[in-house]
């Protein structure tokens, strides 16, 4: 996947107990924390060849980095 295309990203459970970490108890952010099973977009950052590192764009004043994501699970736009 080519480097600045962009994707919807499925947030995992993971992400978004990361997400929510980071805001509420770091205060690194504020806004809508994604909950698992929400789609962003998302920009790929790095191709890894089987996997891409993603920059994903969240609703409030932080963004995400997603390293090592199957592209399988990425959805082209």
């Amino acid at each position: 996947m080519a480097v600045g295309s962009i994707v919807k990203y499925t947030v995992t459970e993971q992400a978004a107990e990361a997400i929510y970490l980071r805001w509420t108890i770091r205060g690194q952010g504020f806004g809508q924390y994604p909950k698992a099973g929400d789609v962003l977009p998302a920009v790929v950052v790095k191709d890894n060849g089987a996997t891409v590192n993603v920059h994903v764009f969240l609703d409030g004043s932080a963004s995400y980095w997603a390293k090592d994501v199957n592209t399988t699970d990425l959805v082209a736009v």
